[in-house]
C-alpha cells in the first residue's frame, strides 16, 4: 500500500494484511513489522517515522488506524458520513446499492447492524420499500439478508 487516499486500495491492504497475519499464525508482537513490509511511499514514511522504533507498543488495529489517519484527509471520514447520510438507491440495482453502502459503512465505522438495515431499507426506491412492507418485513426488526432477498426478488419482477 502506497498511502493513496483511495478507500478501496486501503481496504484491500487491510484485508490482505489481516489474512496474512491469520494464515501465517503470527504472534501479536510480530504482526505490525510483517505487515509493514508491504508499505511503500507515504504509508511507509509514516511507519518509519512514527512506528518502527516502538513497534512493540502498536497493535495491528492501532497500526492500521494510524496509517488511515495519516494517509487520508482529516475530514475524509466526515465527508463519507455525509455521503452515507445522503446516499439513495436511485437507478442502481439493489446489489450495487448494497455494495456501495457496505463500503461506506466500513469507511465511516461505528455503524450497528440495525442502523445498516435502516439505511438499506430507507434508501431503497419507494416501490421496493412498499414491497418489503407487504411481505411483512420491518426496518427495525428485519435482517440485512432478508431485506436484500425480498428487494432483489421484487426488483426482478
Amino acid at each position: 500500500y502506497h498511502g493513496d487516499d483511495d478507500p478501496v486500495k486501503f481496504l484491500k491492504f487491510v484485508a490482505q494484511c489481516k489474512r496474512f497475519v491469520r494464515e501465517a499464525g503470527l504472534a501479536p508482537e510480530d504482526q505490525v513489522a510483517r505487515c509493514a513490509n508491504f508499505l511503500h511511499g507515504k504509508a511507509y514514511k509514516y511507519y518509519a517515522t512514527m512506528i518502527s522504533m516502538e513497534e512493540n507498543n502498536w497493535s495491528l488495529e492501532k497500526f492500521l488506524t494510524g496509517i488511515y489517519d495519516y494517509c487520508f484527509p482529516p475530514d475524509f471520514r466526515l465527508k463519507q458520513r455525509r455521503k452515507l447520510d445522503e446516499f439513495r438507491q436511485g437507478n442502481l440495482l439493489v446489489k450495487t446499492y448494497a455494495a456501495e453502502l457496505e463500503l461506506l459503512f466500513r469507511l465511516v465505522g461505528d455503524v450497528t447492524d440495525i442502523q445498516k438495515v435502516d439505511k438499506l431499507w430507507n434508501g431503497l426506491r419507494r416501490e421496493l420499500r412498499q414491497a418489503l412492507w407487504r411481505e411483512g418485513l420491518d426496518f427495525k426488526t428485519s435482517k440485512w439478508d432478508e431485506v436484500m432477498a425480498v428487494a432483489t426478488r421484487h426488483e426482478m419482477a
